[in-house]
């Protein structure tokens, strides 16, 4: 339990964990509840056999997930240069890194990480591209919902909404408004997730005194 829960300050107890990669994968796990309603498979969470579903199913969202980011690296990778370099990539992507082989059995936070840089990165490359500057605002809006929710995700993925707003800012067509009105600094989940960093950090700097 402690290295699933902490404390707050409020006396409750709350997840030790950013709850970025929850709140990404949600939409999956409400498909996940309809397939089981739809099969008439009962759901008991204080049921033993419950474990074994919950893992089953977290590693169907891992999966999904980390295809989802293949899908978009290639797009990306196509948009930049052309099918024959984006296969490549993609590859190297998928059997080159940890992406598929751990990313892909469970939701830890690189996973999720990875498919929101992606997104992100797939969001500008369409700005740019983009036939009018309509279509540009739209894709920096998206882009900037993507690097707002980095750091929901993990605090120190803030390095690339960092990157991302640096791009934005000298991109054709920028928009610091359309980027800005997409990623607000002050979010909860932002807000929660760098008090947890902070703690983390505190637990650390006490440990080793």
């Amino acid at each position: 339990m402690p290295y699933i829960f902490s404390n707050a300050k409020d006396g409750r107890l709350t997840s030790f964990f950013p709850i970025g990669a929850a709140l990404l994968s949600a939409p999956l796990y409400l498909a996940f509840d309809a397939q089981l309603h739809a099969t008439r498979h009962p759901v008991d969470i204080t049921s033993i056999d419950f474990e074994r579903l919950r893992l089953h199913y977290e590693k169907q969202a891992a999966n999904v997930i980390a295809a989802l980011a293949a899908v978009l690296l290639f797009f990306s990778a196509h948009r930049i240069g052309g099918p024959w370099q984006a296969i490549v990539v993609t590859v190297f992507f998928v059997a080159g890194t940890d992406m598929w082989t751990l990313g892909s059995q469970a939701l830890w936070q690189h996973g999720s990480v990875n498919l929101t840089v992606l997104a992100l990165i797939y969001a500008l490359i369409s700005a740019v591209d983009a036939p009018t500057p309509k279509r540009a605002l739209g894709r920096l809006f998206v882009a900037g919902v993507c690097a707002g929710f980095l750091p929901v995700i993990r605090p120190t993925a803030v390095i690339f909404l960092i990157a991302g707003a640096a791009f934005a800012g000298g991109a054709r067509r920028s928009s610091p408004q359309a980027w800005s009105a997409g990623s607000p600094p002050g979010s909860p989940g932002t807000r929660f997730s760098s008090a947890h960093l902070a703690a983390d950090i505190n637990r650390c700097l006490v440990a080793t005194r």
